[in-house]
């Protein structure tokens, strides 16, 4: 019950709720000797430490849960592991695999994920879990015809196995391909029916994800009323939920949009925005803030301090062995020429 609790208040979105359900959970099952619960909690921990931006944490948890659910098991002999170690097994190793993508540390994540793909076989959920996160790791390179074939397989084992919450999460992932390649209407239809599904679900983080991207959307369309709409919204969901790099990101766009309506004091806005970004490790957030507010600066006639920012960020990215997040930002230095 407890472990049920803790699940359910993370997805509703009181984080202190379900680390403390959570923990317990986690202490019961080591003092019981029940090492199955135990795993569930400590990999459900993982989650939601990563979910809180406190990587050490979740990795450590993710480390854990898969020395708990993996320890018995000897060499490649993987043909009768019972289920649940499977299970907590796949998740410990996507974890640790999209945190080590996300800190630029590609060799390890892609080794990681393959093992949780090895492990997973068969299994309809566990194979789209790991799908999932393989698609991940090839939109960040920008191979998005090889994301959008990973993804398609990943969305027949999700109904298959009847899972909505990842089916939600798969739905979103093709959304962003599609907004990629500049068809924004599929894009859109994704989003939204992915939002569905996480509202249906009280998946608060999901939604606010979903509608920011909504919001992406319509900013690329130029559709900035429906944009700015959608951001706030994806905003207060994120405040409300204790989702800080939701609550940033959403406020660069805000800001930048705000500029562009003639409001005073957007570029120190978007300095301070920055600056916050820098204090969390969702880089993507790091690199948008960068990009808008060098936007902004440019568009006040200050291409020097526009320059500055892109290239800075452009800088951030090679740091983090992620060029791929520095696209939009080389591509508006080449505008200034």
């Amino acid at each position: 019950m407890r472990l049920k609790a803790g699940e359910g208040w993370r997805l509703a979105g009181d984080p202190r709720k379900s680390e403390i359900h959570l923990q317990v959970a986690q202490d019961l099952g080591e003092e019981g000797g029940d090492t199955e619960i135990e795993a569930q909690a400590t990999v459900a921990l993982g989650r939601l430490y990563n979910y809180l931006g406190r990587h050490v944490l979740g990795r450590a948890s993710f480390e854990q849960a898969r020395a708990i659910a993996l320890g018995p098991v000897q060499g490649k002999d993987l043909a009768n592991i019972a289920p649940w170690r499977r299970e907590v097994a796949v998740d410990a190793l996507d974890g640790l695999g999209s945190l080590s993508l996300e800190m630029g540390q590609v060799a390890q994540g892609e080794a990681l994920l393959a093992e949780a793909r090895e492990i997973a076989g068969s299994d309809d959920l566990l194979a789209a879990r790991t799908l999932n996160a393989l698609a991940l790791r090839t939109i960040r390179f920008g191979d998005m015809e090889a994301s959008s074939e990973l993804l398609e397989q990943a969305r027949v084992h999700a109904e298959a196995a009847g899972d909505p919450l990842l089916l939600g999460r798969i739905l979103n992932n093709l959304g962003t391909i599609h907004t990629e390649a500049g068809r924004y209407d599929e894009a859109l239809g994704f989003f939204q029916t992915a939002l569905r599904i996480r509202e249906g679900l009280d998946y608060r983080k999901g939604a606010v994800i979903n509608l920011h991207n909504i919001g992406d959307v319509h900013f690329r369309m130029g559709d900035f009323a429906r944009a700015w709409a959608a951001f706030k919204r994806s905003r207060d969901i994120a405040s409300t939920s204790g989702y800080e790099p939701g609550v940033i990101m959403n406020d660069a766009f805000m800001a930048y949009l705000e500029g562009r309506k003639g409001e005073e004091g957007v570029g120190e806005r978007l300095a301070l925005i920055t600056a916050q970004a820098d204090k969390t490790t969702h880089n993507e957030t790091r690199m948008n803030a960068r990009l808008l507010w060098g936007k902004h600066r440019a568009e006040k006639g200050d291409e020097k301090g526009a320059r500055e920012v892109w290239n800075d960020g452009v800088e951030l990215a090679a740091s983090l062995e992620a060029p791929q997040l520095a696209r939009e930002l080389v591509a508006s230095l080449a505008e200034l020429g």
